[in-house]
């Protein structure tokens, strides 16, 4: 599944939509003179051999064209035993960890997600991650324990604040990642898994 990377919003507004891009592929200079034109932009994703790719939020672009070409390259190509799955109009969830992971210091679990969504922040002892699909896209921390929930405001982003004890045993790592169900469409998102290790 292709995400778009964890980026915190201005307030009042969401992020843009990020995108891949691949190529372009550009013939060396000639010693014996100008340099050759460059080649038409490479393909943006090329999907073989019974994949299934996904795309949420975001779309396959095609690399640009090399200098004096005019021909961009082609979003995607996919072979008839593969997938590809493309809902740039989709918003998924994504996490990130900020903070110093140090005895006494404040995390802040930070949830990027769709205004309106109602999250849950999952703690794990164990960075296993167990597919969930079709249930919900994204992989599950397994066994974990809920913790807090959340409630997504107008910003897009929420904020769930940890101190580390000044007892927490150091050398000692856990995980953490949030599900959300997204307010209109009720798709349930996993976001990508935050290691928390603590070794001062």
């Amino acid at each position: 599944t292709a995400r778009p990377r964890p980026q915190r919003r201005a307030p009042g507004g969401r992020r843009p939509a990020p995108f891949l891009r691949i190529g372009p592929w550009t013939r060396p200079a000639s010693p014996f003179g100008p340099p050759f034109p460059g080649g038409a932009g490479g393909v943006g994703i090329d999907v073989q051999g019974g994949s299934t790719v996904r795309f949420e939020g975001t779309e396959p672009v095609g690399g640009p064209p090399g200098p004096g070409a005019e021909v961009s390259g082609a979003p995607f190509a996919v072979d008839a035993s593969s997938t590809l799955l493309i809902d740039p109009a989709a918003e998924p969830s994504a996490a990130e960890l900020t903070g110093t992971p140090a005895r006494g210091q404040t995390l802040g679990f930070v949830l990027d997600a769709a205004p309106g969504s109602a999250g849950v922040l999952l703690l794990a002892n164990q960075g296993q991650l167990v597919p969930v699909e079709p249930l919900a896209l994204g992989s599950l921390l397994f066994p974990f324990q809920v913790s807090l929930p959340t409630a997504v405001p107008a910003t897009g982003v929420a904020e769930i604040a940890y101190t580390i004890p000044a007892t927490r045993p150091l050398g000692v790592t856990n995980f953490g990642q949030f599900a959300t169900l997204h307010p209109t469409s009720q798709r349930i998102w996993v976001t990508n898994a935050l290691a928390i290790h603590v070794n001062q």
